[in-house]
């Protein structure tokens, strides 16, 4: 397969409810994701061919995904970055031991999401090199994985994953693997990047003795309302009953975070970045996923423009951002 660039985009969460932690040492959740332009790169030059056979011409187990004379067949790197274990090798590895096919070759990933900031970067990194590795193999001759394998090979990196193998916002449960549609127009925000990393472990561990006594059936039963709302948005707006410019307004109306609560005693200083986006102008200002990101949604370009210009002058680090849009089937955004 030629090189070739693969864009891995950052998300933030609009809504995100977390039910109580369970056996397994999950929590259920509730969410509404949506990618962003903000984007890693990954270049990616990746080649494929079947697993030889042993020399007796017997096949025999395949050896240990990505190595072979005791270094790695993809070498994984990241300037700046010291990556250890990390979730892209990871997808290199479950496509070789899913296809039987050995890959060989490099990924250079290009940071410009910040880490264990609740955007989700090593998520979609590791989608985004699942997704390369299966069409190295496929275009070598080697089998194809149909989407939903794919998917299933997602949910084994992390709850997160999935969500980035396809484009435009999602509805999330479960643990954020099961995924619905949801449809928006282009929506215009403002980052204030984090000064400090949180760990999202850390934070949903300090969210478990926060959280109350709140029950599985009424967890279930806050999701309902939630869901209503959000679903009853996206039917006005595609009847035409809510413009697009007025989308972010109402979507303050029904946008939550349940793990603000924890990640703002962890971390005071996040009650002033919600301050100063709402006193920006932005109809939703809020943390994304388990933080410290914050994010402030405007009503247009100019307006969030306007925002950034205005939280930089005092002092935070910000980056301009687009919520992709929803694009009907058959619509090319380019034409």
């Amino acid at each position: 397969m030629k090189p070739q660039i693969v864009r891995a985009p950052a998300k933030v969460n609009l809504l995100l409810l977390v039910g109580p932690l369970q056996p397994d040492g999950y929590h259920p959740l509730l969410s509404v994701m949506a990618p962003l332009t903000l984007a890693d790169e990954l270049e990616v030059d990746l080649t494929a061919e079947p697993h030889s056979p042993a020399d007796d011409g017997s096949w025999g187990p395949r050896p240990s995904p990505g190595v072979a004379g005791g270094a790695r067949r993809v070498v994984v790197t990241c300037p700046g970055v010291a990556l250890g274990a990390n979730l892209v090798d990871r997808a290199v590895d479950l496509v070789e031991s899913e296809t039987g096919w050995v890959l060989s070759g490099s990924i250079a990933i290009r940071k410009r999401i910040p880490m264990a900031a609740g955007m989700g970067g090593g998520s979609s990194d590791a989608a985004a090199a699942l997704m390369a590795a299966a069409e190295a193999v496929r275009v070598a001759g080697g089998p194809p994985l149909a989407r939903g394998e794919l998917a299933q090979l997602a949910a084994r990196l992390g709850a997160d994953v999935p969500f980035f193998l396809t484009p435009g916002c999602s509805l999330a449960r479960g643990r954020g693997e099961v995924l619905e549609p949801f449809r928006l127009p282009r929506q215009y925000m403002v980052l204030v990047l984090p000064e400090e990393q949180l760990s999202t472990r850390a934070v949903y561990a300090a969210y478990d003795t926060v959280a109350g006594s709140e029950t599985a059936a009424e967890f279930y039963h806050r999701c309902e309302g939630f869901e209503l709302a959000w679903r009853d948005l996206e039917t006005r707006w595609l009847q035409g009953e809510v413009a697009d410019q007025d989308v972010a307004a109402k979507v303050g109306e029904i946008a939550h975070n349940d793990l603000e609560s924890a990640a703002y005693c962890m971390v005071p200083d996040l009650t002033a970045r919600q301050k100063a986006l709402k006193a920006s102008g932005a109809h939703v200002a809020m943390m994304s996923g388990s933080g410290p990101t914050m994010f402030g949604l405007y009503p247009s370009e100019q307006a969030a423009v306007r925002a950034a210009v205005q939280l930089e002058k005092v002092g935070y680090q910000v980056v301009y951002a687009e919520v992709e849009e929803w694009q009907a089937a058959g619509v090319d955004p380019s034409a």
